[in-house]
């Protein structure tokens, strides 16, 4: 029979919107994408997503094909769908081999009464799956984070307790230290070049494409040695005791400018920027 989904998009979100029909969840803030990192799969071919109901995790759906399936069983073979799901604070490598709730998806050809023929979802272990993170977040938040571990398995409720209260104290605090630290360290870039009269500096922070701060700057061509030997200095200060949260590279007045024209004009809301001297 012909199979009305074409498209890798059609096929997972008639999965989703059947799961939603089912078992009365909410699919939300869905996303896809052609790829993995650097790894192209096809346009489409990955989806994350929230469900409203099970707040602490976030979930992916990966067509099989992008799966080195060798990794897996037979039934992840002739699945047509790898879903997955991981605690949304833990989260390191988002990808169904890091996964330890790991599902594959089938369909199956039904006949109904009137002889016509349609494809449905095999459901049974999704449904598993989604009762054991809705009855019991906490055992299935630890469960979730520590491989070797499936939803079928039990532990002890106050063993996964105190896992779940730790992981969100210390991803809270870390959040914390994060931003202030951030905020010195601005602090300590304005204070240093805004003593040196013939360079200017520009800081921003792009957080998908570089851990920490980037300050860009360019000085002018009549810039004295002594301003110049200060320069030195501070890069090698920044060098010695921030070398993983700021990165300082000089470039000409022409390409300084051209940098602050393009970053200004990307609409991008994980960037801060900020003016060191017009």
């Amino acid at each position: 029979m012909e199979d009305k989904l074409k498209t890798n998009k059609e096929f997972i979100e008639d999965f989703l919107n059947t799961i939603e029909k089912e078992f009365y969840i909410h699919c939300i803030r869905r996303r896809y994408g052609n790829g993995y990192f650097i790894i192209e799969y096809g346009e489409d071919s990955i989806c994350t997503f929230k469900i409203k109901e099970i707040p602490d995790f976030t979930f992916g759906i990966w067509m099989s094909n992008n799966v080195d399936l060798n990794y897996y069983d037979k039934s992840y073979q002739e699945s047509k769908l790898i879903l997955f799901t991981q605690p949304t604070i833990n989260i390191d490598k988002f990808k169904p081999s890091r996964s330890s709730f790991c599902l594959p998806i089938e369909r199956y050809i039904e006949t109904n009464d009137d002889k016509s023929q349609e494809y449905k979802w095999w459901l049974t272990e999704t449904e598993l799956m989604l009762k054991a993170l809705r009855k019991n977040k906490i055992k299935s938040f630890y469960k979730a984070d520590w491989s070797g571990w499936s939803f079928y398995d039990d532990v002890s409720y106050f063993k996964a307790l105190k896992y779940y209260i730790s992981s969100y104290y210390l991803h809270y605090k870390n959040k914390i230290v994060k931003k202030y630290r951030k905020k010195m360290i601005i602090a300590l870039i304005k204070f240093k070049f805004k003593r040196l009269k013939n360079v200017r500096a520009y800081v921003y922070n792009e957080k998908y494409w570089s851990p920490g701060l980037n300050v860009a700057f360019c000085t002018k061509r009549d810039i004295s040695e002594k301003e110049d030997n200060k320069l030195t200095k501070i890069n090698d200060w920044f060098d010695k005791h921030f070398f993983m949260d700021v990165t300082l590279k000089e470039y000409t007045e022409e390409e300084y400018f051209e940098l602050l024209r393009l970053l200004n004009n990307y609409e991008r809301k994980d960037m801060e920027n900020l003016w060191m001297k017009n």
